[in-house]
């Protein structure tokens, strides 16, 4: 008799909706923390932490943490078609942490945004900020990167 295969399922995104996290069919679940593998609630949910956070974990336990004042570049991720003045809304506490520390703000829109690039250019002229759209998240350079609505950019 064949024995069957163990399988895993591992946490690929914030736990939003219990329905796509429960039942879980697979052995096991692999969440990112205790606090995911409790909102799963399943006996087959193990804190198994990610890759996504461990280098700041690492840095955290060598007691040698970079903070926000040493970042010199911070990318903003926007991926929805919003208007030029949304936007800046929207930008508002990032200007505020700007003035404070004195980064480069880079912002990336999403390529298939319908809005327009010269209506934000001019909409924040005053500030210290790069604009990108056509160009790949892995091709720019930053530090420390806000995304506005998916945590799918975390993967690069």
């Amino acid at each position: 008799m064949d024995e069957l295969a163990t399988s895993v399922v591992l946490q690929h995104g914030l736990i939003g909706d219990m329905r796509f996290f429960s039942p879980v069919r697979a052995n096991y679940f692999f969440a990112w923390s205790e606090k995911s593998a409790s909102l799963v609630d399943s006996e087959k949910a193990i804190n198994a932490g990610t890759y996504k956070f461990s280098k700041l974990s690492n840095k955290r336990r060598d007691n040698n943490v970079e903070t926000f004042a040493d970042t010199k570049r911070v990318l903003l991720i926007l991926s929805s078609s919003k208007t030029a003045q949304q936007i800046v809304q929207r930008l508002e506490p990032i200007l505020t942490l700007q003035e404070r520390y004195k980064f480069t703000l880079l912002i990336k829109m999403h390529p298939g945004s319908l809005f327009s690039m010269d209506e934000l250019h001019n909409a924040v002229a005053s500030s210290k900020i790069e604009l990108y759209k056509e160009e790949k998240i892995e091709t720019l350079d930053f530090d420390f990167a806000f995304i506005e609505q998916s945590t799918a950019a975390l993967d690069v």
